[in-house]
């Protein structure tokens, strides 16, 4: 009314803004107002528009929220690209290491802790990342019962509460992103922890099941592997089951044990990228349940060589990074496993060094290039060259960027196989093999 009776009288006046407003039961919310002039009968009047804007505040501030979270996710980028190729380091001369220990001596196992602890870096970034980003899951099968084992035992060290274990034996292997996968288990097993400050024990259970046409499950027909993570803790009370994967939503108290909200809310999302289903059944002062569904992985794995070879015939391959460390533990792993192994530092060397070895008869049998790197063309523009010399090229993308589509869909883009940051002996023979067998 004061803004009314000021612009009668000819002065300008915001006559559009927000302020606060008051409720009946004398709760306070944000409040946009109108003041309009208009001429009535009677003389001038003033109509005044009053709108709630609690909504939209409310999408204002998850807006921003996901705001933040993208540009954390680019800052978190660049952290796991650094630190996963400094991982890659580290595990690559502790497993070179540990071959020339003999198993019976105590070093050996000292490094073996070690290159766990190094595994758990690595989770670690992934934690970060699939935070920020997503995280597209780079998936192969593995045995879901050793992951349970080794993150829910890892998870407990030091605590009140230990783990009981019911595990079928002939366990359907599972297709998954490993470092996603160990992430849901290693939130669902801290939730359970914390649910019991007493101390206690948290049962863990695996078993295939078969879902069928008409069953009560949001998922194909077809075999799964149910893993259920149990505790006798606090409880959930029943109106917020439906809220606990929502993001942000935490029930812990303020302070530094104050939760992000986001633990379950990453399971979620991971589970659902796998095609799978995850639920929860809890009673207050009983315990909670979470039960996760996973697609059995339904082809046939070929039998995964230990020995020294795997690599007939001297086979030739060119590694490419741009990170000297990363190329010398790559041609230290490479040439134990029996490969005749040719270094670049770039893009520009890489494809050099590839016409050069066809030109002399000795091509290279397999290209390993890194997805990105400083200062010049990365893994993808590279083989989009090595191709258009040699469509018949075959290409292994690597890279500490564990989120990038690249690798998801690596075919798409031309590559024979991919292989994420830091890996070990054993993924690359297995990679290489694969590759290495196919034709075309």
């Amino acid at each position: 009314m004061e803004r009314a009776v000021r612009y009668e009288k000819g002065e300008s006046i915001v006559r559009h803004y927000e302020t606060t407003g008051l409720r009946k039961d004398g709760s306070e919310f944000p409040m946009q107002v109108t003041v309009s002039r208009t001429q009535l009968p009677d003389g001038p009047a003033s109509i005044i528009f009053l709108v709630d804007l609690t909504s939209e505040k409310l999408m204002e501030d998850e807006l921003f929220k996901l705001r933040n979270i993208e540009s954390i996710g680019t800052l978190a980028g660049g952290i796991a690209h650094d630190f996963n190729n400094l991982l890659m380091g580290v595990t690559g001369y502790i497993e070179l290491a540990k071959m020339l220990v003999p198993s019976e001596n105590r070093a050996c196992s000292l490094l073996a802790e070690a290159e766990k602890i190094a595994g758990q870096g690595k989770d670690l970034t992934q934690q970060l990342i699939t935070f920020s980003k997503g995280g597209e899951p780079v998936k192969r099968a593995i045995k879901a019962a050793s992951v349970l084992k080794d993150v829910s035992r890892f998870t407990l060290t030091g605590s009140n509460v230990k783990c009981e274990y019911f595990l079928q034996d002939d366990l359907y292997k599972i297709e998954v992103d490993e470092s996603q996968f160990r992430q849901v288990v290693h939130n669902i097993v801290l939730n359970a922890k914390e649910a019991m400050p007493g101390g206690g024990t948290i049962t863990i259970r695996a078993g295939n099941i078969v879902i069928k046409e008409g069953d009560a499950f949001p998922l194909s027909p077809g075999n799964y592997v149910q893993i259920a993570i149990e505790d006798k803790g606090t409880g959930i009370v029943q109106e917020n089951i439906p809220k606990i994967f929502d993001p942000y939503f935490s029930t812990k108290d303020m302070g530094i044990q104050k939760g992000m909200g986001l633990g379950l809310a990453i399971s979620y999302s991971i589970i659902r990228r796998h095609n799978g289903h995850i639920a929860v059944e809890s009673l207050p002062h009983i315990g909670t349940s979470f039960k996760i569904y996973l697609p059995a992985y339904s082809k046939k794995a070929a039998p995964v060589e230990k020995g020294e070879g795997g690599a007939p015939d001297k086979k030739r391959i060119l590694f490419m990074d741009d990170e000297a460390f990363i190329r010398n533990i790559g041609h230290e792993i490479l040439a134990h496993l029996g490969y005749d192994v040719k270094l670049a530092q770039d893009g520009d060397e890489t494809v050099l060094l590839y016409k050069q070895a066809r030109r002399s008869g000795r091509p290279f049998d397999c290209v390993m290039l890194d997805l990105t790197m400083k200062g010049g063309i990365g893994g993808k523009e590279v083989l989009r060259e090595i191709l258009s010399i040699d469509p018949e090229a075959k290409a292994i993308i690597s890279s500490g960027y564990t989120d990038d589509p690249v690798l998801s869909n690596y075919a798409t883009f031309g590559f024979k196989g991919a292989i994420t940051k830091p890996y070990n002996i054993d993924e690359l023979r297995v990679v290489l093999r694969d590759v290495l067998s196919k034709k075309g």
